[in-house]
């Protein structure tokens, strides 16, 4: 209530309760107060209370008017103080100002910590702040932090960086997110498809499905080829090639991978069924017969075969005839 409105509804107040006062009494009470005698109209002894209530009551509204104003007046003052302080982060200046309130000390210390120029330190007042903060930090540093009484949705970005920390110390965690995935963020499971490819066995990475992409096959390829006891059987190891857009010069990388891995009865068979199956494959199989030394076989292919496809192939056997033979690769890259 403003001070105006209380002095008006006081003064109407203590009117209405004197005139009543007066018509229903209008006598005199007399008494005495350590021995000296008082008589006053009986109103004034009924509205003596009401006005010193009346005053006491517009005292504590002035001076709490004044309090409020006081703090009003200062949080306008940090609001300004601190828009200055996040300029001066903004621009990568010290920023050491002071608040008159403690409403902006918190905000003050997490604008330092979002500063592009931050150390990453915080001094936080409040205990849930800093509990977030913390957590927060962590995570940023590559630890898996229990966060469930955040309660983060799961495409939370916070929560995302921590399922994706999991992934790389937990392989127990990849195929609990690929069996979930609907209650997963499909960076998550990306994260978590990529980390089976590169650390898991091929019998997890077949039931989740053999990836397609090149990139992938790539890495299962390479971990087929120098990692123990990561085994392929030669039927899927079919199979993923066969799913493959490769084209001539990969499938004689292709090849060269896989020679030193394979004997020639159970290599030579899959690229020829390659060639059959894809043309693009014809080449590494005119390749393969080179370098397993069926030179007689890759003759007989070569004769049905277009000659201006295959003029390297007919140059190594022309040096091969004339007593300098050279490995395929001299004229494949």
């Amino acid at each position: 209530m403003r001070i105006k409105q209380f002095i008006g509804c006081a003064i109407l107040y203590i009117a209405v309760v004197g005139i009543i006062t007066f018509i229903e009494n209008a006598n005199s009470y007399k008494t005495s107060f350590f021995g000296l005698e008082i008589e006053l109209p009986v109103v004034v002894w009924v509205l003596a209370p009401l006005v010193l209530f009346a005053l006491f009551a517009l005292l504590h509204i002035m001076f709490a008017g004044i309090g409020i104003y006081s703090k009003k007046r200062a949080l306008q003052t940090d609001s300004n103080t601190f828009k200055s302080s996040a300029k001066d982060l903004l621009l990568g200046l010290e920023s050491d100002r002071n608040f008159k309130t403690e409403y902006y000390k918190d905000a003050v210390e997490l604008a330092k910590v979002l500063s592009p120029y931050s150390d990453g330190e915080a001094k936080l007042s409040s205990d849930e702040l800093n509990s977030a903060f913390e957590m927060v930090k962590s995570v940023k540093n590559g630890e898996f932090i229990d966060i469930k009484r955040f309660k983060l949705p799961k495409n939370n970005p916070i929560r995302v960086q921590n399922d994706i920390n999991r992934i790389q110390n937990d392989p127990k965690f990849i195929n609990q997110i690929l069996g979930d995935r609907i209650n997963y963020n499909d960076e998550v499971v990306n994260a978590a498809q990529e980390a089976l490819v590169r650390k898991g066995s091929f019998l997890d990475i077949k039931k989740q499905g053999i990836p397609e992409d090149k990139e992938s096959v790539h890495i299962i390829f390479e971990r087929f080829m120098s990692e123990e006891g990561f085994e392929i059987a030669k039927d899927d190891l079919y199979k993923i090639i066969a799913n493959l857009e490769l084209d001539e010069n990969e499938y004689i990388k292709l090849f060269r991978m896989l020679k030193n891995k394979y004997t020639p009865e159970a290599l030579l068979p899959m690229f020829e069924k390659l060639k059959n199956d894809n043309p693009t494959a014809t080449q590494s199989y005119y390749y393969a017969l080179y370098e397993l030394g069926m030179i007689d076989e890759l003759r007989n292919q070569l004769y049905f075969a277009d000659s201006e496809k295959n003029e390297k192939f007919e140059i190594l056997l022309f040096l091969r005839d004339n007593g300098k033979s050279i490995p395929a690769s001299y004229l494949f890259s």
